[in-house]
């Protein structure tokens, strides 16, 4: 029992249990406990780390030994997550690839990651990387009498905090039981530096007494203070608040232009088979992508509005939706060779109403998990580098149900930006009718187009002049003429807009109608509308209340008009290829830009570039090295700017003598730093001994114990003094000693009682 109370025993343990406490604030974060045990075993290894640089620093010569052992600790430390991060996080030992650029780059993944995290995937490396660094921190400054160790679990609490969500519940309860760990370690530590005797109990029923007091204190602060009036109620500063995600999801052409493809006349993907689907029901509806803005020329995915509609970084757990009505139900999809080749379809993730979890079952390399995107607002999963042919995805989710027989009512909250499709109201106030109510208005409207329109998606022989796409100007077509014709794409689009002018927040989408069997074909693939009802929840519109069958085609008599002539011309969208052309409609593939010639612009012919040839692992050795180089640079020059502003404030604050005699302070903190044992209590006169220049020491004192002050231009030439006299050191010095001098922190840490 006496061991476990020696001072390092005691100073771990409490280390631990600070760092492992204040940890419990970042739980909203993370989908489970497992990130607590990461961060404990970081903290562990950290420790051990800064106790076996201790061990082989005492191993070497004095000059460098007290210098060299944080080091050693810091090195040791790196080596322990490279070599254990991968089996401890990913029970991989052959991830180090993975692994290696998380405590760099991760910090941007995590912010930008849609929370709760899962710990089984590469940002469980984040809270082993904390734990790491605060247990060697801890355990380093633990050893000296500096009260600065009983502030890590502070700094680990803050970063907790911070990094974590709104959710308070684990923060507040964290930051009391860290406050008393803290209280009682610093007491501790403040007890053993005591030199008096005889000062009560023992240090057993002290400390028992003491945390008693603090965790009764603690508690009844938590129930009373969030009764009391003035509480604060604003959200608090976090993070990922004030990250924006850098994924752009305008790269992406719209799923939704290339809806022509799947019609039976071009015989491209009418037969083929798109996706597999074990699990669901016959008739039900897989969403392959949620389109949620139209700009006038197409409807595409991912709004910028504070509600919601960014593309997030998530886990394979996907925090529950607010609101639902279905029960969650488990599908298992296969991505077809056709769905994989579609260049603006195999990124977006199908899927049978919001996720909750999904796992990419042979994705052995994790390339599919760790780049998966969800949009919070839509429910939309997508991955930007596409899903390969063969890929089987599990997903849990709830169904987006249909809208009621008796309709909705729309959500008044929702701003519904109606600038796009301006074009459209005078249709929805014609069609509309004597309804009153927004979705009276909006049944009336569909009931005009499924009566009066004709389905054709221009595929069919005689039908070519039905052109694709749903801008502007083609929309104006299908609305203006006597007969409506289009297909799902130009009546998802018309209708979806219609809406949004009789006050219902609405929104396309591109999916399929689930066969029996579960082999989803080209003939099955639809568009519809989804509306948002008052509940904050969207409901699916069915096709047939705003279009015609399919069967309906159109009269053979009244073919569909041309655009008239003053219409003005919609320009496609940047980023965006022009829907309806040739090779991204027909071929599936955007069409290829030629060079321009240089008689055509004009320019001379270039000569040959010269290029350096690179060896390729030089880019490796850099990619890896620089972070690490980067970071003893910059610390570097960190502790020389705290020294510089130290050696500022000693010369210009304080009485004259006071200035002069910090002289003497900064000539034995440059010896300090150089690797010589200086006594912080002995006098100038016996620190000399140490250190040499008695004559500076001599002028020091009786600058602080003579007569008079010291004017300006003798504190002036004793600051000259002493800079010559810490050049002189530095030169008889040897070289570690030199080349260890800017990292050292002897001088930084230790106080002299005259300071």
């Amino acid at each position: 029992m006496s061991r476990l109370l020696l001072p390092p025993a005691l100073d771990t343990a409490l280390l631990l249990v600070g760092i492992t406490v204040a940890f419990t604030a970042w739980r909203p974060a993370f989908a489970s406990f497992g990130y607590l045990g990461l961060g404990l075993a970081g903290a562990v290894l950290g420790a051990l780390a800064s106790a076996a640089g201790r061990l082989a620093g005492r191993r070497l010569p004095a000059a460098i030994g007290s210098s060299a052992a944080p080091l050693l600790g810091v090195t040791l430390t790196a080596l322990a997550y490279v070599l254990l991060a991968p089996t401890v996080v990913l029970h991989r030992p052959d991830a180090v690839g993975r692994m290696l650029p998380v405590p760099v780059a991760g910090w941007k993944e995590m912010l930008t990651t849609l929370a709760p995290i899962d710990t089984a995937g590469t940002l469980g490396g984040l809270p082993f990387t904390i734990g790491l660094f605060a247990g060697w921190l801890g355990a380093t400054l633990s050893r000296s009498r500096h009260a600065a160790a009983t502030l890590v679990p502070i700094g680990v609490l803050a970063a907790a905090i911070t990094l974590g969500t709104e959710d308070r519940r684990y923060a507040a309860l964290a930051g009391l039981g860290t406050a008393a760990i803290v209280l009682v370690w610093a007491a501790v530590r403040r007890r053993r530096g005591r030199r008096m005797i005889g000062t009560g109990g023992s240090r057993l029923s002290q400390l028992a007494i003491g945390s008693a007091l603090l965790m009764v204190a603690g508690g009844a602060g938590f129930l009373v203070a969030q009764h009391l009036p003035g509480t604060e109620t604003r959200s608090r500063l976090l993070a990922r608040s004030q990250v924006e995600a850098p994924f752009d999801v305008s790269q992406f052409v719209s799923p939704l232009s290339g809806f022509r493809k799947y019609g039976e006349g071009l015989k491209l993907l009418w037969d083929q088979e798109l996706l597999t689907v074990q699990g669901g029901a016959s008739g039900q509806r897989l969403r392959f992508a949620v389109l949620d803005t139209y700009n006038g020329t197409v409807w595409s995915a991912g709004t910028t509005d504070a509600g919601g509609g960014v593309f997030q970084r998530v886990g394979r757990v996907i925090a529950d939706p607010i609101v639902h009505q279905m029960r969650a139900q488990q599908i298992e999809v296969t991505i077809g060779e056709a769905y994989a080749a579609l260049p603006e379809l195999r990124a977006w993730v199908p899927g049978n109403g919001l996720p909750i979890k999904v796992d990419f079952v042979n994705d052995q390399d994790w390339k599919l998990t760790d780049t998966l995107r969800y949009n919070l607002a839509t429910g939309q999963l997508l991955v930007p580098g596409g899903l390969p042919a063969g890929t089987r995805i599990q997903m849990t989710a709830y169904p987006v149900p249909e809208v009621p027989k008796a309709g909705v009512v729309p959500d008044p909250t929702v701003r519904i930006d109606q600038g796009a499709g301006a074009f459209t109201a005078t249709w929805a106030t014609e069609w509309s009718r004597e309804a009153i109510n927004p979705w009276d208005r909006l049944a009336a409207i569909g009931k005009h187009l499924s009566e009066a329109g004709a389905f054709s998606d221009g595929t069919r022989p005689g039908e070519e002049e039905y052109w694709p796409g749903h801008n502007q100007g083609r929309l104006m077509t299908l609305l203006g003429a006597p007969q409506p014709v289009g297909s799902d794409e130009q009546y998802a689009a018309a209708f979806a807009l219609l809406a949004q002018q009789t006050g219902v927040p609405t929104r396309v989408v591109l999916g399929a109608v689930l066969p029996p069997g579960g082999q989803i074909r080209g003939q099955d693939v639809h568009a519809w509308v989804e509306v948002r009802s008052e509940s904050g929840e969207w409901l699916s519109v069915p096709n047939d209340f705003f279009m015609p069958q399919r069967s309906q085609r159109p009269k053979a008599t009244d073919p569909e008009s041309a655009p008239p002539l003053d219409q003005a011309v919609v320009p496609p969208a940047v980023g965006r290829r022009p829907p309806g052309t040739v090779e991204s409609l027909i071929e599936g593939v955007p069409p290829l830009q030629k060079p321009r010639s240089n008689a055509t612009t004009g320019t001379k012919a270039q000569g040959p570039a010269i290029s350096i040839p690179v060896p390729s692992w030089a880019g490796t050795v850099a990619r890896y090295a620089a972070p690490p180089a980067g970071l003893i640079a910059g610390s570097a020059i960190l502790l020389a700017a705290a020294r510089m502003l130290r050696r500022q404030r000693r010369r210009s604050r304080g009485q004259e003598s006071r200035r002069l005699a910090a002289g003497w302070r900064d000539l034995v903190d440059h010896a300090r730093d150089l690797g010589v044992a200086v006594e912080p209590r002995a006098t100038r006169r016996e620190q000399a001994r140490v250190v040499g220049h008695r004559d500076l020491a001599a002028r020091a004192d009786r600058a602080v114990f003579g007569a008079g002050e010291p004017g300006a231009e003798a504190i002036g030439a004793f600051w000259a003094d002493i800079g010559q006299a810490k050049k002189s050191l530095s030169r008889n010095a040897s070289r570690p000693a030199r080349l260890l001098r800017p990292w050292r922190l002897r001088s930084l840490v230790i106080r002299d009682p005259a300071s």
